[in-house]
């Protein structure tokens, strides 16, 4: 089980704040919780209106979210984005022998369709992942896949073949909330056709899931409301943020919800 967090707004989000949330998550740890959340790699991806960056560290070190703030800040040019997905791993028992690989790490992105990109993050475990993997009917390559295959890597290229059979929208979301089993929560942002398509499914039991909206549309979200209102409370309250809904941690829900942005009008100022 891991830990997630995003943003989709035309405000600027500091990638420093959002790199002290990814690390607030890979500490923690309810009584209720056999494990932190986090300690077994990290990842962050921004769009800056014309291209996706994306770093990703596995877990070798003592805080691979103190090895990922590293490198971005040697590598990258940025301080803030419009448009993030960050994650913080927590192995399942299947996969503790991947923990010191980035390709194991999230987030994870499918291109192979070559007419949209898709780049997600999960927590749970996906139960059913080689069956729906053996049911894509077009070819993918899994970036996990030389390590062990990873079920969370499934999510970005099943969503590609439903976009392609049944196109971009909430129907698809539904028909990908229906195939899936197992606590799940997923988060995936689809680049295509001048727009950002969030999808954003929770089912059965996770870490537990809180999203806020604004009066523009705005989505900011994470595994942890207190951690959230903790780091960014202050952006919450200047850029209108009211809190949508809340699963929280070790209780069932089931939700399924779809957003589309325009890219020109997140990045027209």
């Amino acid at each position: 089980m891991c830990g997630i967090i995003g943003y989709v707004g035309s405000t600027q989000f500091s990638l420093d704040s959002c790199l002290d949330i990814l690390k607030a998550l890979e500490v923690e740890q309810l009584p209720i919780e056999p494990s932190p959340i986090g300690g077994h790699g990290a990842g962050l991806m921004v769009y800056d209106g014309l291209k996706v960056l994306m770093e990703k560290v596995g877990g070798m070190g003592i805080s691979p979210a103190d090895d990922l703030r590293r490198i971005i800040y040697d590598s990258w040019k940025v301080n803030f984005s419009r448009v993030i997905l960050g994650h913080v791993r927590r192995a399942s028992q299947v996969f503790t022998h991947t923990i010191s690989f980035k390709e194991c790490t999230q987030p994870y992105i499918a291109e192979c369709l070559g007419k949209f990109k898709v780049v997600s993050v999960h927590n749970g475990f996906l139960k059913n992942y080689l069956d729906l993997k053996g049911r894509l009917k077009h070819k993918h390559k899994f970036e996990s896949e030389n390590i062990a295959l990873i079920d969370s890597e499934v999510f970005p290229h099943l969503l590609e073949e439903l976009i392609l059979d049944y196109g971009d929208g909430v129907e698809t979301a539904k028909m990908l909330f229906d195939s899936i089993e197992g606590g799940n929560t997923v988060a995936m942002m689809v680049f295509i056709d001048g727009a950002i398509s969030l999808y954003v499914i929770h089912k059965g039991v996770t870490r537990g899931l809180a999203l806020w909206r604004n009066g523009l549309g705005h989505v900011l979200f994470a595994s942890r409301s207190y951690i959230i209102d903790k780091f960014a409370r202050g952006f919450l309250k200047e850029n209108g943020f009211d809190l949508d809904f809340i699963v929280k941690p070790r209780s069932e829900g089931s939700f399924v919800r779809y957003y589309r942005f325009s890219i020109d009008e997140l990045f027209k100022s």
